[in-house]
């Protein structure tokens, strides 16, 4: 699978470079996502358990992503847009018992490739607002995850190696360089399904095992663009 999501990449990049030299209405560029845990998009605490001697809390922290972007106009109004990002998000998992907190974490990586829609809103002749609506194709790469001690371990298994997505965006663009336009914005991704089942106990006995619980990856980021002309 990993061959075949560096293939994507090349064919991008391929493309980017296709696309500076032959037509001015299509553009190619570089992505930087800030992943922001959000209580408004219920992204920062993503799964909540309780038992009767403990609690169970799995939160996205702040992590990152990049890749590469392409667009294409169809006129003024409307325009479509594809890409390849890299992503690595940071999950904290805390156990809370009376006496004490408990807590681990580890990093899932993705391969996410977007497919929008594009909606302009101009401002003035420099200054446009664009909103996104599509599908995002997600592939995860490693099927296995864990991390831990004795005082509290969590071991999480992949559901599926691709997980589909709703992908929503919406940003401004500053367009008065000579070299390409500024883009600044956000996004959202909302999954159908759990990413990856979960398990996560004390082999110490401290607190009693949460077993096969599903997290779902949905997450809120704020992104840096910059296309190429």
């Amino acid at each position: 699978m990993r061959i075949w999501v560096m293939g994507i990449f090349c064919f991008f990049g391929g493309m980017g470079l296709f696309a500076q030299n032959q037509n001015k209405k299509t553009y190619g560029g570089l992505v930087i996502k800030t992943l922001v845990p959000n209580s408004i998009f219920r992204t920062s605490t993503i799964e909540s358990i309780d038992s009767a001697r403990a609690s169970l809390s799995v939160r996205n922290k702040p992590s990152v992503g990049f890749g590469m972007n392409i667009r294409k106009n169809f006129d003024k109004n409307w325009a479509f847009e594809g890409g390849i990002f890299y992503i690595k998000r940071t999950l904290a998992f805390q156990v809370t018992t009376d006496a004490n907190r408990f807590n681990n974490q580890y990093n899932i990586v993705s391969y996410e490739v977007p497919l929008h829609g594009l909606k302009y809103i101009p401002f003035n002749d420099n200054i446009y607002s664009s909103a996104g609506l599509g599908i995002g194709c997600n592939f995860f790469a490693t099927e296995e995850y864990e991390n831990g001690d004795s005082l509290m371990y969590t071991f999480s298994r992949r559901t599926s190696w691709f997980q589909p997505s709703v992908s929503m965006s919406y940003g401004v663009e500053f367009r008065g360089f000579e070299t390409g336009m500024l883009y600044i914005g956000a996004s959202y991704q909302l999954f159908f399904s759990t990413f990856y089942n979960s398990k996560t106990e004390s082999s110490n006995m401290l607190f009693s095992t949460f077993r096969n619980y599903g997290t779902r990856p949905n997450y809120f980021s704020v992104d840096v663009k910059w296309f190429f002309e």
